[in-house]
């Protein structure tokens, strides 16, 4: 209980040494300010939570966890685990039925975080490769041709990249391409040169490809 007040305090100050998170932790908040203010301690949720008896340490475990987490293993699920009783929300929606909040304050917060979560699972994060003049020595074949494009032509992002609109993933493409460029330049097998970049963004749902020259 002592560390779950402090974690309280953290989320709620101004400090700028607070963790940051791109999911709104507003529901993590609620439901921890309604634990400081019953005095409720982990176990006693757990047993609100309607486990059977034998079952009720692997649920402690994971609301510990899920306590924890700015999306409340709502959107990586990986991290809050998983039993046969409760859906990462169900088990969150439990837990704020088991701190008395509001339903119709703590069910829009968590219909957020299931949109969010879906935005995450289908984001595709932008596929740029770079465009290679190589001299007469080079022999294509299929070994080869896969060095060349693990080594020099492939740039790669994070899945986050794929969660920004489409100006600001243009704006980071960029720049790992400049980066690229430089890195890469004088160190290409055959005297190869990077001519430019093949770019594919996904957006809202959309596919845009573009070509840059360098």
């Amino acid at each position: 209980m002592q560390d779950l007040s402090k974690l309280l305090k953290v989320l709620t100050s101004d400090s700028e040494d607070k963790s940051v998170s791109d999911v709104d932790n507003k529901l993590q908040i609620m439901i921890l300010s309604a634990i400081d203010e019953k005095n409720l301690t982990e176990e006693e949720i757990v047993k609100k939570l309607g486990y059977i008896p034998k079952k009720q340490h692997q649920a402690l475990l994971r609301l510990k966890r899920v306590l924890r987490l700015a999306d409340l293993g709502i959107v990586n699920t990986k991290q809050s685990g998983f039993d046969m009783k409760y859906s990462s929300a169900e088990f969150v929606e439990a837990i704020c039925k088991a701190v008395e909040l509001e339903t119709a304050e703590y069910k829009p917060l968590i219909a957020d975080l299931e949109k969010y979560a879906d935005k995450v699972f289908h984001a595709k994060r932008p596929d740029v490769c770079a465009r290679l003049r190589l001299n007469d020595e080079y022999t294509s074949s299929f070994g080869i041709a896969m060095i060349l494009y693990e080594k020099y032509k492939v740039v790669r992002f994070a899945k986050s990249v794929g969660l920004l609109e489409r100006d600001e993933q243009l704006k980071i493409v960029k720049k790992a391409i400049d980066q690229h460029y430089k890195e890469k330049t004088g160190d290409i097998p055959y005297d190869g040169v990077i001519i430019g970049y093949d770019v594919t963004l996904y957006y809202d749902e959309q596919e845009e490809s573009l070509y840059i020259e360098v």
